[in-house]
């Protein structure tokens, strides 16, 4: 509905035609691509049309969805690289700490095999022999104990070490949270400023450098993808070393245990000790009573013998005695 009668007006009226038209197109382009789900070329064709008219109809409702979008396609991607490589590095941290663990266990176990077979010995051995065996071996028990109290002193320093890193981590990432939130703040801040001034020039007829706002705009998004991409790696720092913590308060736990079978085993051959040296001296008290039985046999056998003799001593007295005497007698008879 144009009407040619000033030709500068009317080429300028037939100049917005144009660019209407043009601008039409590429509304109804950005809007295709938009909905095939092409949001990096649907942007493009947008902000092709912010700088013939950055207020053509919704634009920039659209500009913002594929902004939204593209992030939450970011975080995403980010989100699962992240936990795939988190997840691979935890379980090769996971089986570091197991393998750790199951090395040691294994380790302690043929140790009271050894001191086990060594028990076994003792059913050879007497007296001292025993009794200082018996003392080597108990000895050797007790190390025992001393090396699950050291595992467990082990344990409790790393569990320190990690609570330490997850409250470091923790603080990394509220401060990464801070400061996404500082750049969202400042984001939004700009596109108040940026369309402030965009009204202010077209007011004034003055040109606004779109193109640098534009740089400015992709620029803060870039940094806060960083942000968010380091919070989601602190995360997964916190969830490794909180599995790693779990690892660890199941080997504490283990350990405990341990220590209580040891403590109990201990008391066991102590009592079996005490038992059999209260046996042992038992066992004396009667060898001895039948020494001091023997002995006093024979010392009445010995005193029976004696006696014996005595009276023989005497009747051999008695008898030559009484040979003197009838021999005195006869020699005096013949005399007589």
């Amino acid at each position: 509905n144009i009407k040619l009668n000033d030709p500068v007006k009317d080429l300028a009226a037939v100049s917005q035609l144009e660019q209407a038209e043009d601008i039409s197109d590429l509304y109804k382009e950005a809007v295709r691509l938009y909905r095939r789900n092409e949001f990096g070329e649907s942007r493009k064709v947008f902000m092709s049309i912010v700088a013939l008219d950055s207020d053509y109809k919704d634009i920039q409702n659209y500009i913002k969805k594929i902004d939204e979008r593209v992030i939450a396609e970011y975080q995403k991607k980010e989100k699962d690289e992240m936990d795939e490589k988190m997840k691979s590095s935890e379980m090769a941290l996971m089986n570091n700490v197991t393998q750790d663990f199951s090395d040691w266990k294994e380790s302690y176990e043929e140790r009271i095999a050894a001191i086990k077979a060594k028990e076994e010995h003792l059913i050879t051995l007497r007296g001292m022999e025993y009794d200082d065996f018996r003392k080597q071996l108990n000895d050797e028990w007790k190390v025992l104990s001393d090396v699950l109290r050291e595992r467990k002193r082990r344990i409790e320093k790393r569990k320190k070490q990690i609570y330490a890193q997850l409250d470091e981590k923790e603080n990394l990432r509220k401060k990464a949270e801070d400061n996404l939130r500082g750049l969202e703040e400042k984001y939004e801040k700009q596109v108040k400023d940026w369309t402030r001034r965009k009204e202010q020039a077209e007011l004034k007829g003055l040109e606004f450098k779109e193109d640098e706002i534009i740089k400015e705009q992709e620029l803060l998004q870039a940094y806060r993808y960083e942000e968010e991409k380091r919070i989601n790696e602190e995360l997964a720092l916190l969830e490794e070393e909180q599995a790693v913590l779990e690892q660890l308060a199941q080997e504490d736990a283990q350990v405990d245990e341990m220590i209580e079978e040891l403590a109990n085993a201990i008391a066991e051959k102590e009592k079996q000790i005490s038992n059999s040296q209260k046996m042992q001296a038992e066992a004396e008290e009667v060898i001895e009573g039948i020494e001091a039985a023997k002995l006093a046999r024979e010392e009445k056998h010995k005193r029976q013998l004696e006696s014996v003799k005595d009276e023989a001593d005497e009747a051999i007295l008695a008898m030559a005695s009484y040979e003197q005497q009838e021999a005195r007698k006869a020699m005096e008879e013949r005399k007589a």
